[in-house]
This record gives structure tokens, C-alpha cells and sequence, in this order.
């Protein structure tokens, strides 16, 4: 057997006893710090050598969404759809949706994880970082009085539908549906989290995959002044509370899962 053809049969039964996992990363989530340690955590040295990680770039995707006319929503969770599908991964991670279909779809084979975090924390947190950081890719540069009131603006303050549930991005009517639709999906999940208690979700991870991560904080919001001003202005935050009310629905949901079997 050549040296090729040995290689590949390791790789093929390397792959057979691997636990594939997807962690669907929502922004300001803490999800950079966790997907790094479940990568690192989770599968061996010589795993991580053998078989790759699936990932998205996102400028890449954004300039696939332009010149295609889809919705950069929908070309992601395409492309992850495209990668769950070949024996190639071990490991997916990325800003991309994972809609109940995705989920029911490969939910035999691939284990999904997820993190989750207060919206109205989440939101203004994904507003300060887009407006202060140094890189120019969806960089903001719209005052906060006038970003609530834009498409982007409102979109961020339904995150979780937008990730987890069918809501079509032009919908004005009835939400309920499609948080209980939320709901119901992330119920497939294998792990789902809350970043107000990473301890809870490492020992919701160890259970199940019987793995120990250790979660350190990256990526950090800059401008944490800024941030405590507009939690101060009391308008500010009641309008910021209502654009991220549908979010909050889902994501108290999931708070009172994760804690409803301890004392």
C-alpha cells in the first residue's frame, strides 16, 4: 500500500470515531473563546492534524452575497448545509444560521452547540464593537440615536430568530410563531449555553462529550464607557429593550431550561 493510499485510510477511520460537533456562533456571544477551546479541548492533536474544520470568511461571503443576489443569511447556512454534508469535517464553526431544517437534517451525525446572551447586552455590544473596531469589514459608522432606527439596527435585535428560527427578514406580523419555532430548534442542540454562566455551559459540555474546556475571554467589546452611557439613557434602552423583545423571549426560554433541574 502506498504511503497515499495509507494516509487516506487513517483519515477514513479517524473520521468514523469522531463526535462531529457544529457550534453555531451568534456574534458578541463569546463565541470566539469558545469555539477555540472546543477545538482545542475536544479532538486530539493528531485529529486536528488529520481532518480540517470547516469555517466561513466572512468578507468572502459577503461579496458572494453581492455579486449573487443572495442574502448573506442564506448563502451561509448554503454553504454549511454544502459542509455537513461531505465525510470531509470534523468540526464546523462559524456566524452562520442554523434553521430547523439544517438541524433536523443532520442532527444524527453532527452534535449542535451553541451560545447565547442577554440581547439587550448583546446588542449594544455588537454596536460598540462594529463602530470601534479597527478592521473596515461591516464597520458602522452611524450615530446610535439613527442605527436604531436602520434595517441593520432592528436585524440585530432579532438575532436568534434570525439564526434559529424561519423568520423571513421582511416579516412585520405576529413573531410568537417563530420564537416558539426557536425554541423547539434549539431544543435539538446538543449543548446550548448562556454567556452570563460559562462554568454552567463547560459542565453542560462535559457531560455530554465528556470533554473539559477552558473558556478565556477574547475579542472584547472596546469603548466599556461608552457602553455604560447608553445603559444609563433611560429612552435609549427602552427602545433598544423593544427591537430585541422577541430575542429576549427566546433566549429567558433557554435560561429557564438550563437552570430548571437545579436547586
Amino acid at each position: 500500500m502506498s504511503v497515499k493510499a495509507q494516509l487516506k485510510a487513517v483519515q477514513t477511520r479517524a473520521r468514523e470515531r469522531l463526535c462531529k460537533i457544529c457550534f453555531c456562533h451568534v456574534p458578541k456571544c463569546a463565541g470566539t473563546s469558545v469555539s477555540s477551546a472546543i477545538d482545542k479541548q475536544t479532538f486530539s492533536l493528531y485529529e486536528r492534524l488529520l481532518i480540517p474544520n470547516f469555517g466561513i470568511d466572512l468578507e468572502a461571503t459577503g461579496r458572494a452575497s453581492r455579486i449573487t443576489s443572495r442574502s448573506m443569511r442564506d448563502l451561509r447556512e448554503e454553504l454549511l448545509s454544502y459542509a455537513l454534508s461531505l465525510q470531509n469535517y470534523k468540526y464546523a464553526s462559524g456566524h452562520f444560521p442554523c434553521r430547523p431544517n439544517l438541524v433536523m437534517e443532520f442532527q444524527g451525525v453532527w452534535n449542535f452547540v451553541t451560545i447565547l446572551r442577554n440581547p439587550i447586552e448583546r446588542w449594544i455590544s455588537e454596536y460598540i464593537y462594529n463602530t470601534y473596531k479597527a478592521q473596515s469589514w461591516e464597520k458602522n459608522t452611524t450615530p446610535i440615536e439613527d442605527y436604531i432606527e436602520t434595517e441593520k439596527g432592528r436585524m440585530t435585535g432579532i438575532s436568534y430568530l434570525l439564526y434559529f428560527s424561519n423568520l423571513p427578514t421582511d416579516f412585520a406580523g405576529n413573531r410568537q410563531p417563530y420564537i416558539d419555532e426557536a425554541i423547539e430548534n434549539l431544543s435539538r442542540f446538543s449543548v446550548v449555553g448562556v454567556s452570563e454562566d460559562i462554568g454552567n455551559f463547560e459542565r453542560q459540555f462535559e457531560t455530554v462529550f465528556g470533554k473539559k474546556l477552558g473558556i478565556r475571554q477574547t475579542n472584547v467589546s472596546p469603548k466599556s464607557n461608552l457602553k455604560q452611557r447608553i445603559k444609563e439613557d433611560e429612552a435609549l434602552m427602552a427602545k433598544i429593550s423593544k427591537l430585541c423583545e422577541a430575542d429576549q423571549r427566546v433566549y429567558q426560554r433557554i435560561v429557564e431550561e438550563v437552570y430548571a433541574s437545579q436547586p
